[in-house]
C-alpha cells in the first residue's frame, strides 16, 4: 500500500513560487539597519499575502541585509520560523578601496543615477583589477534566482511557496538592466528616459525591489515572469543559465 501510495505523488505540477529581491532599508552611517529601515521591512511583512508558513528569508553576507529581510519574515507573523540563509551572490563583494571612492565621489557630485550609469557603462570589462564587471555581479543575481527557479521543480504539486531575499545597489540595478536591457528600451518603465538607467526609473530605492513569479502549469510547462515598478516582464530561463555559466567561468579563473 505504501509504494502505491507514494507513485500517485506527483512534482513539479500547479506550482506557484513567488521570490522577492529586496535593496535593504535605510541605513544607519555606521552601515547597520536604521530604525527607519526596521520599520520599512515591517510595513512590507504586514501587508504580505503570504503562505501559512510564510516566505523563506535569504540575504546576502552583510548584517542589514539579513535583518531587513528576517524583519519582513516576523512581520508576516508566518506559522515557521525559518532561519535566514546567507547567499554571497546577493552581495556585492569584489570591490576595490579605489573603485568604492571614485563611486563615492561620482555619487556626491553627480547623484545616484550617475554613479550606477558610470559603473553599468563597463560592461563586461572590470573597472580596474580588483574590481567585478557589472556583467559579472549581474550573473551573480541570476545565479540565485536560476537556483531558487529550479528548485520549483521539485516542489509537490500544487505547493504554494514564497521567498524573500535582502540585497544592494548596485547588485539588484545591473540584474535588472541586464536581464531586461531589451525589454525596457521596447517597453520603458521612464518612457522619457534618454537611456537604460533611466528607461528603468533610475536607481533602486531602499527597501524597493522586484518579484520573480515561477510558474508550472498541471502539464509541467513553466513560465518566469518579473514583476517590476509596476510592469511585467518574460524573463528568459536561457539567458539565465547562460548568465550562471558566464558566472561559473569567472569563478575558476
Amino acid at each position: 500500500m505504501k509504494e502505491e501510495f507514494e507513485q500517485k505523488i506527483e512534482y513539479g505540477k500547479n506550482i506557484l513560487q513567488r521570490d522577492f529581491y529586496y535593496r535593504h532599508g535605510d541605513k544607519t552611517p555606521e552601515g547597520e539597519l536604521s530604525l527607519e529601515g526596521f520599520k520599512q521591512a515591517e510595513d512590507i511583512g504586514k501587508v504580505m499575502e503570504t503562505t501559512e508558513k510564510g516566505p523563506k528569508p535569504y540575504g546576502s553576507e552583510i548584517k542589514r541585509a539579513q535583518d531587513f529581510t528576517e524583519t519582513i519574515r516576523r512581520a508576516t507573523e508566518s506559522s515557521k520560523e525559518y532561519k535566514t540563509r546567507t547567499k554571497k551572490e546577493l552581495g556585492f563583494s569584489g570591490l576595490s578601496k579605489e573603485f568604492l571612492a571614485q563611486w563615492k565621489q561620482i555619487a556626491k557630485e553627480q547623484g545616484d543615477d550617475a554613479v550606477i550609469k558610470w559603473y553599468f557603462a563597463f560592461g563586461k570589462n572590470r573597472p580596474d583589477a580588483n574590481t567585478i564587471s557589472p556583467y559579472e555581479m549581474a550573473c551573480r543575481t541570476a545565479k540565485n534566482i536560476f537556483t531558487h527557479n529550479k528548485m520549483a521543480e521539485r516542489y509537490r504539486a500544487g505547493s504554494k511557496v514564497d521567498m524573500v531575499n535582502g540585497s544592494h545597489s548596485p547588485t539588484l540595478d545591473v540584474f535588472i538592466a541586464t536581464a531586461l536591457e531589451e525589454q525596457i528600451e521596447k517597453n520603458p518603465i521612464n518612457p522619457e528616459g534618454k537611456d537604460l538607467i533611466e528607461k528603468m526609473g533610475g536607481k533602486f530605492k531602499t527597501a524597493e525591489g522586484f518579484e520573480v513569479n515561477t510558474i508550472i502549469d498541471g502539464e509541467g510547462k513553466k513560465s518566469l515572469i518579473l514583476k517590476f515598478r509596476g510592469k511585467e516582464f518574460p524573463l528568459d530561463e536561457n539567458k539565465l543559465e547562460e548568465m550562471v555559466e558566464d558566472f561559473e567561468k569567472t569563478k575558476k579563473e
